[in-house]
């Protein structure tokens, strides 16, 4: 029964941050995790998940190319 509950609480629960570069929403799905990697729907600039509650991304800096 605890099961069933929780996902359907999970999956009405939206959690977004905000992108660092064009401050567009970075949508999370319910099943992410700290550590995962999302991305902007706007720019697609990537982010790693630092905390859900609230949440927080830090910008996954490219390496420069050589």
């Amino acid at each position: 029964m605890g099961v069933g509950k929780r996902n359907k609480r999970y999956e009405k629960e939206h959690r977004e941050g905000r992108c660092e570069l064009c401050d567009g929403d970075v949508e999370l799905e319910f099943y992410v995790e700290r550590g995962d990697v999302v991305a902007c729907t706007n720019c697609g600039a990537e982010y790693v998940i630092k905390a859900l509650q609230p949440v927080r991304l830090k910008l996954v800096e490219e390496e420069p190319e050589e």
